[in-house]
This record gives C-alpha cells, sequence and structure tokens, in this order.
C-alpha cells in the first residue's frame, strides 16, 4: 500500500471514533504517536498519474541472442557500374564450334591497279629472238649439231648463196625480223623405209614370202605395202602405195608435227634407203625471201631397186610477206627399175606421193618454182634378162604424202617379164594471203 492509501485510511478511523465517544471537548496535548495500526486492506486503484520526467537512460545491457533470418526482402535496384577490373589470364581455347551459316556476300572491293601489259600472242608465235641473228656462211647441219642454245628463236636468219643448212624433220624456225634463205635448207627425213627379206634356202615352193621390215608411215598414218614373193611360179605382183591425204586435213595443216612423206618399200633387202621427205616450218615477222638460186627442199628419197619415199611437207609464214624467187619443192622420189642378182628377180619400184607447200602472208609472191609431183614410175624399158634364181618378188610400193604412192610392178610371162609399176600421185600447193597469226594462236 503506498503513502496515500494510508493516509486515507487512518481519516476514516479517526472519525469513526469520534462519532461514538460524543462531543469532544476542547483538545488537549497532543500525545505521543502510538504505534503504526496494521496495515489496511488495499484500497482502489486511483486514477494513473502524469507521466513523470525520464529517468536518466541506464546502460546498455548485454546483447540478446541472434533472431531467426527473416525472409529475403525484395531485391533492390541495379547499382551504378563499377569501374572495370584488369583483364584475367587468357582461358584454354575451347573446341571448335559447329561451321555457322554462310554469310551473305560482301560488297565487291574497289578494282586494283591494271597490271603490265602482257608478251602478245605474236611475240610467242615468232619467237622471242634469244639466240641473235644467224649467218650460214659455210655447210652446216643443225640436224646433228644444233645451234649452240638449242633454241630455233633469231631476230633474222641468213643462208648465204652456195652453202648449204640441213636441219631434221620436224624444224620449226622462228624469225622476230627477216628470213633469206640465198642458199639452200635441206630437210632430212622422219620416215624410214621398208624392204622385204625372204630365204632361197627354200627354193622350189610356191608359198608367198612376207618376212618383211614395215616402211614408217607418212604424217597421214598411210603405209606403203610390201610386195609380195613366191618361187619360180609367175605371176607375182607389185606393192601398194601409200594412200593419199585428203584435202580437208590438209587445209587445216600449220604445224605438220614430226613425220612428212611415208618410206618407200625397196624389194632387194635395202632396208632403210627410201625415206619420205621431212617437215620444215618458217614463222617470221618479218619478210621470208628465197632469191633466185635459192631453194628449200623437203622432198622424199628414192632407191634404184625400191618404191620411192613421200615428198616432205613445207610451210612459210609471214606476217609482213613471202617471196619465192628460187624452189621450194616436196617431191616424191622416183621408183626403182627392175632388175637380177643373187637368184632373186625384182619388179619395178613405184613412185612416191607429191608432199605439200603452203605459203601463208598479207602478200605472196611466187615467180620462181614450187614442185610438189609425185615420183615417177620405174622404167622396164629392156626387160628382165636372164633370171637365173627360183625368187621372183614383186616391185616395192611408193611411200605416200599429200599424193598417194605408186604401185611397184609385178613380173609375169615366160621367160618372166617385168610389167609396169606406177607413178606417184601429185601433191599441193597452198597459198593463203593473210596474216598467219591467227592460224597459230
Amino acid at each position: 500500500m503506498n503513502s496515500l492509501a494510508r493516509l486515507t485510511s487512518t481519516v476514516a478511523t479517526a472519525l469513526t471514533l469520534a462519532a461514538l465517544a460524543g462531543c469532544s471537548g476542547s483538545s488537549g496535548a497532543e500525545g505521543a504517536t502510538g504505534p503504526a495500526g496494521p496495515t489496511g486492506p488495499s484500497g482502489h486503484t486511483g486514477a494513473t498519474g502524469a507521466t513523470g520526467a525520464s529517468g536518466a537512460t541506464g546502460s546498455a545491457g548485454a546483447t540478446g541472442a541472434a533472431g531467426v533470418t527473416g525472409a529475403a526482402g525484395a531485391t533492390g535496384a541495379t547499382g551504378a557500374t563499377g569501374p572495370q577490373g584488369d583483364a584475367g589470364a587468357m582461358g584454354a581455347t575451347g573446341p571448335t564450334g559447329p561451321t555457322g551459316a554462310t554469310g551473305a556476300t560482301g560488297a565487291t572491293g574497289a578494282t586494283g591497279a591494271t597490271g603490265a601489259t602482257g608478251a602478245s600472242g605474236g611475240s610467242a608465235i615468232f619467237g622471242s629472238g634469244v639466240s641473235g641473228a644467224v649467218n650460214i656462211t659455210a655447210a652446216t647441219n643443225w640436224n646433228g649439231t644444233p645451234p649452240a642454245n638449242g633454241v630455233y628463236e633469231f631476230t633474222t636468219v641468213n643462208v648465204a648463196a652456195g652453202d648449204t643448212l640441213i636441219v631434221g624433220s620436224g624444224t620449226v624456225i622462228r624469225a622476230t625480223g627477216t628470213v633469206t634463205i640465198a642458199g639452200t635448207i635441206s630437210v632430212t627425213g622422219a620416215a624410214q623405209g621398208g624392204a622385204l627379206y625372204y630365204a632361197s634356202s627354200i627354193a622350189g615352193t610356191t608359198a608367198p614370202i612376207t618376212d618383211w621390215y614395215p616402211a614408217v608411215a607418212a604424217w597421214n598414218g598411210s603405209v606403203a605395202e610390201p610386195s609380195p614373193a613366191i618361187y619360180n611360179n609367175p605371176p607375182v605382183l607389185g606393192g601398194q602405195g601409200g594412200f593419199g591425204a585428203a584435202p580437208g586435213p590438209v587445209s587445216n595443216l600449220y604445224l605438220p608435227g614430226f613425220t612428212g612423206g611415208g618410206g618407200g618399200i625397196d624389194p632387194s633387202l635395202a632396208k632403210g634407203i627410201a625415206w619420205g621427205g621431212g617437215t620444215l616450218v618458217i614463222l617470221a615477222a618479218g619478210g621470208i625471201t628465197v632469191p633466185a638460186g635459192g631453194a628449200i627442199h623437203g622432198d622424199g628419197t628414192g632407191t634404184a631397186s625400191g618404191g620411192g619415199g613421200g615428198g616432205g611437207l613445207v610451210v612459210l609464214a609471214s606476217t609482213t610477206s613471202v617471196t619465192n624467187a628460187g624452189t621450194v619443192s616436196a617431191v616424191g622420189a622416183p621408183g626403182g627399175t627392175p632388175g637380177v642378182g643373187g637368184g632373186v628377180a625384182w619388179g619395178a619400184g613405184g613412185g612416191g606421193g607429191g608432199g605439200f607447200v603452203r605459203y601463208i602472208a598479207p602478200v605472196v609472191t611466187v615467180t620462181g618454182t614450187t614442185p610438189v609431183n609425185g615420183g615417177a614410175a620405174g622404167s622396164i624399158t629392156g626387160g628382165l634378162g636372164s633370171v637365173t634364181g627360183d625368187v621372183l618378188v614383186g616391185g616395192g610400193a611408193g611411200g605416200a604424202s599429200y599424193g598417194g604412192g605408186g604401185a611397184g610392178g609385178g613380173i609375169a610371162g615366160a621367160p618372166p617379164a617385168p610389167t609396169a609399176a606406177t607413178a606417184g600421185a601429185p601433191g599441193d600447193v597452198l597459198t593463203d594471203i593473210a596474216d598467219p597469226t591467227p592460224f597459230y594462236l
């Protein structure tokens, strides 16, 4: 019980006692304070008094145990980007990913500067002139000893009058300037002649003999056929000449290659004598001139007893002019005559076919000759005379070229006598009034 409650209880008790005693007299002196009575029951709680002034803040108590972590709050707004840190070390290369789709074609870049102009096609046709000027003033054989560097590309070519230059079949001479042939160019053959071989030790039989070496074909693939041989049983026929070329293939012939006329056949064991004529091409940016007395020969060669070789092929081409006041020939060789010797009788040889010559230039002047005739047939005048052996051999066939080779003659009758062979067919000369450059590009 607080002080106010105790005071209120004391006053109430005093009033009660006064009523019981009646009117009191004058007050005596205050007696001594008696002992405190027992505490009365608590009175009703009075109304809350006004809040007193706050006392001084006491010292902080000990920190209590941490409470349970509350639920995460909502994510706050992204803060400002901090400064970039230092680059870390490069990690290991990962595996290559699949190839992506092809991207769109980019824009065309700017055109580059124009390159230097290349050499013209004509330069390749007429050579570089690397071998310089060549002057033939003595007998010279390029077939055995070619020019020092082996390159037939000259600035100018001159064969002096009275001198001969021998070249192999398939030669191509190129010149950036002029070519003058006042002397002679002779082209060797490439197609060897063939021969028939027979054995007289089997005399008396009538079986044909076919042991023979074939002649080499002409440039068009045609081959002279061998003549048959029999024993003591006429008649026997001569060999069949090689077939000539059709005009069409020759009209497109500008670089004929290695082989010209075909070889002829010799029935007297003389293999390789009747060679076909070779091929020669001269290409010049300047003029080509064969003056009077000058000559180019691509002729076939013959044999005294067999078929003649076919004529060769010669092409002269210039961007300026071609002049022939001398001779440019590709003739077939004549056939050999019939004969008797060593117990063998043979017929007359057929003539070789005529070859082919071509002039190509804006200006072509020919006041000289261009013979391309076929070779004559071997003569049978006078007969065979006495035949002392058993072997009768037909005449050798002529090799082909542009013109076909002639057939060999046979042997017939009693006593045996030769029958006529045939001449080789003529060749051809073709002139193109044109710049030859497009033909060789």
